[in-house]
């Protein structure tokens, strides 16, 4: 259903409404969006915007993993309807920027339709990192994070090395089907069973820290936080399906690291719990943000002119958290995550990077990491009901995450800034003809 703003303003008459090309060039855009994951409710308000500025009527029901399309011109009888089913997650955020460009430039006229076309079909969707560079990441992403949940420069060391089984098996999910199925929790399984081995062997690391540092690409937190946003901002149906996700990969994760331990324990070899302590100097931690946002940007495919932003955003996000935590226990993930919202919104209007750039690779910065791990060891050491009680810090700093995303983005109304953003281009593109 179109925004009210759009509704109230007229159909322009811009030369690139042709109904037949302004529909394939409105299906080429969705394909890109819904393979390469913004969420639904960008994607509705950017193909509203899309069509508005063609000249065109359109009406978008969209979740996840569906879109359908109907647009109509002055006939609303001849109308065109686009339907496509496709699962998202495909993180690609060079193409998502690359594509964004390529929509203004056709609204305020610079290109036409076709050619507009011609470019999106130009992308090559197989470009991006090296492997050796997508390895390289992982490394970063595991070492970075491991020290953000209170490890120590050995396990730092130690979970960038098991860090690349995670990535092995992602490789090869990219062509088997069994493995794309069971990616979190394959991964899971080899990360802990070798992390026990390792530290069995090679005493003083803390293996909860390393496995969990490990697997913080796979770790569901960027599905959790879209639920928690669709569900608020009333779309029920894609908050569910984020939150179903979110919660298969949760117990496939937890479902590899209990067969691990099982497997290490049946081995002989000493599954020994510790309590996560932070024990490195906060200066470095500073560095620890840089080396995770910088992972997850490459795998997600940040184009490298953009990944200033990225580490600029981590370190944002991360300044926040800390002078939150003076305030109290929840109080830094929610001055974070707010302090996330607003500088992916300044991003996006002073450089006009889309704002799912920021959000992808940063929100991992906000994942309770440190609290389950608490809970974890508890729960392993004292008992499992201390252990859920624990895991109550936990719930507490979700929704201390969801608090802090709706609160910023009230606060910028992403709506409103995209709304306006397309009716200033149509009417720019108008002054221009006029």
């Amino acid at each position: 259903m179109a925004s009210d703003s759009l509704k109230q303003e007229p159909q322009t008459a811009n030369p690139n409404s042709d109904l037949v090309q302004s529909m394939r060039f409105l299906e080429d855009v969705i394909d890109i969006l819904q393979n390469y994951s913004v969420s639904t409710g960008q994607m509705r308000i950017t193909l509203e915007g899309i069509a508005h500025g063609l000249g065109l009527h359109g009406q978008f029901f969209i979740t996840p993993d569906y879109v359908q399309a109907v647009v109509w011109g002055a006939n609303k009888d001849l109308q065109q309807t686009y339907m496509s089913i496709s699962p998202s997650g495909n993180y690609n955020l060079s193409i998502v920027a690359e594509v964004d460009k390529i929509v203004d430039e056709v609204i305020t006229g610079k290109i036409s339709v076709t050619e507009g076309r011609h470019r999106i079909s130009k992308i090559d969707t197989r470009a991006g990192y090296s492997d050796l560079l997508v390895a390289l990441a992982f490394v970063l992403c595991g070492a970075g994070f491991s020290l953000i949940i209170g490890g120590s420069i050995r396990d730092m060391f130690l979970a960038g090395f098991v860090s690349l089984f995670p990535y092995v098996i992602t490789r090869i999910a990219v062509k088997n089907h069994f493995f794309t199925l069971l990616n979190e929790l394959l991964s899971a399984l080899s990360v802990t069973l070798v992390t026990i081995i390792l530290a069995n062997m090679i005493p003083g690391f803390n293996m909860n820290v390393v496995i969990f540092g490990a697997l913080v690409t796979l770790i569901p937190g960027f599905s959790l936080t879209m639920a928690s946003s669709e569900i608020v901002n009333k779309n029920s149906i894609s908050g569910l399906i984020w939150l179903t996700k979110a919660i298969l990969s949760a117990f496939q994760l937890v479902g590899g690291y209990a067969m691990g331990s099982y497997f290490g324990a049946s081995l002989g070899f000493d599954v020994i719990m510790q309590s996560p302590q932070a024990s490195i100097p906060p200066v470095w931690l500073w560095f620890a943000v840089v080396f995770l946002v910088y992972g997850l940007g490459i795998t997600m495919n940040v184009a490298h002119r953009s990944m200033w932003a990225v580490i600029l955003g981590g370190m944002a996000v991360w300044g926040a958290m800390q002078i939150g935590n003076l305030m109290g226990f929840w109080q830094g993930t929610f001055m974070g995550a707010a302090a996330m919202m607003l500088f992916a919104h300044w991003v996006y209007m002073r450089f006009k990077l889309p704002n799912i750039v920021i959000l992808l690779p940063c929100v991992m910065l906000l994942v309770p990491g440190l609290s389950a791990l608490q809970a974890l060891y508890i729960g392993g050491e004292v008992g499992i009901m201390q252990g859920f009680e624990e895991f109550y810090n936990v719930l507490v700093l979700v929704a201390s995450i969801i608090g802090g995303v709706v609160i910023g983005g009230t606060l910028v109304n992403p709506r409103h800034t995209l709304t306006r953003k397309y009716l200033e281009m149509i009417r720019n593109h108008s002054k221009k003809e006029g």
